[in-house]
């Protein structure tokens, strides 16, 4: 199948998990992950940036449970094992060194790629990455409506109020979205995988003292998922790291204001 960005692809784990991306560009490797909400893949999460990246070979990834990706049991930490998986699919299909771009869990599969490989990541963009907030705290009412759903227990109601919570302008999320997220997360292998699975976050603080990779986190001011307050100071655990928050904006800084976001992203990466 061919698309404006490229050939569709499929890489195949060890234990027969199948990881579908799309390959664009020339250049050095540039790997998309994107969020964790219902219905997300790589193309949706990242439709208004990739064009902006043609000469890098960009590697635009459904992760494991999302897309046209396997949607294996995983029981564990979700980051952890995901990046696992995309470790091995990528090393599948020849990448030896890569920057990557992570979106809320994105950037946590990201860290936790780091974390596993560090020889493999060449820079890491995180924009509002799980996994960063004080543990201490209570988790936010979207994040709590995004774990309800991916847990097997999708509805229209639940997904919808949650994509309300991603953006800092609504009218920006039109009901054509919501329809395709809505319909993509009630997949019924999704539900009854995820029905068997007990996956779980952790938190990656730890993993942060020792990204030594050039990182770049970008963050929404009036992020509602994975709000700011709750997650600045980890900033100061990660050695060589460049913060740049926007205003007027949510969970979501590549879709609302993909501009910054792809000007950020190309001087950070030159």
């Amino acid at each position: 199948m061919e698309t404006n960005y490229g050939e569709s692809a499929f890489a195949e784990t060890s234990d027969g998990t199948v990881v579908h991306y799309h390959q664009w560009g020339e250049g050095p490797y540039l790997v998309w992950l994107h969020g964790g909400g219902p219905g997300a893949t790589g193309l949706s999460n990242y439709a208004k940036n990739i064009s902006a990246f043609a000469n890098y070979t960009n590697i635009v990834i459904d992760m494991p449970r999302y897309g046209l990706s396997s949607k294996p049991v995983i029981n564990g930490s979700l980051p952890t094992i995901l990046a696992k998986y995309l470790i091995e699919a990528l090393e599948s299909i020849g990448v030896k060194k890569a920057s990557f771009i992570g979106n809320s869990l994105g950037g946590a599969v990201s860290i936790s790629i780091h974390d596993l490989k560090p020889e493999l990541v060449e820079k890491l963009i995180l924009m509002a990455p799980g996994g960063m907030q004080n543990s201490e705290l209570p988790l936010s009412d979207p994040l709590k409506l995004m774990l309800q759903a991916i847990a097997g227990h999708p509805s229209k109601e639940n997904i919808y109020q949650f994509l309300e919570h991603l953006v800092f302008d609504k009218k920006m999320l039109t009901e054509e979205t919501k329809e395709a997220r809505y319909l993509a997360a009630m997949d019924p292998e999704l539900i009854e995988s995820a029905k068997q699975s007990k996956f779980h976050a952790e938190s990656l603080r730890p993993a942060l003292a020792k990204i030594k990779s050039p990182t770049l986190v970008l963050w929404g001011r009036e992020d509602e998922v994975l709000p700011l307050k709750d997650a600045f100071d980890s900033f100061n655990y990660i050695e060589n790291c460049e913060v740049r928050i926007i205003s007027q904006c949510g969970h979501w800084v590549q879709v609302e204001h993909p501009e910054f976001f792809n000007n950020a992203v190309k001087e950070f990466l030159a």
